[in-house]
């Protein structure tokens, strides 16, 4: 009984998903008031329904809760910017320990 449950409420999720990401995100993490203010997540993860916490959406919207801001859709300007920063602050540090070994 619980499977085929677990069949449409992934298929419904899969539906929303494609129409609006967002919003469907939203939906997962959103207090439901008549089952106590327990969210989809929530509901899902009680009743073990894995199949339904490995749809896309899911995933997504758990990588954002752990990782906060620093998620897979970070721009990849950004990540070079950083990365470039890094490799001058160690070359720097270096030629410095290498120039107060001299003095």
């Amino acid at each position: 009984m619980y499977r085929e449950f677990e069949r449409n409420a992934s298929g419904l999720l899969g539906e929303l998903y494609e129409a609006d990401q967002d919003k469907s995100r939203k939906l997962l993490t959103r207090p439901i008031e008549t089952w106590k203010k327990t969210t989809v997540f929530e509901l899902a993860d009680n009743a073990g329904l894995m199949n339904f916490m490995k749809h896309d959406c899911c995933q997504t919207s758990l990588d954002r809760v752990w990782y906060g801001k620093l998620t897979p859709s970070i721009a990849m300007w950004q990540v070079g910017v950083n990365t470039f920063y890094h490799f001058t602050a160690l070359i720097v540090l270096s030629f410095l320990s290498k120039f107060n070994n001299f003095v």
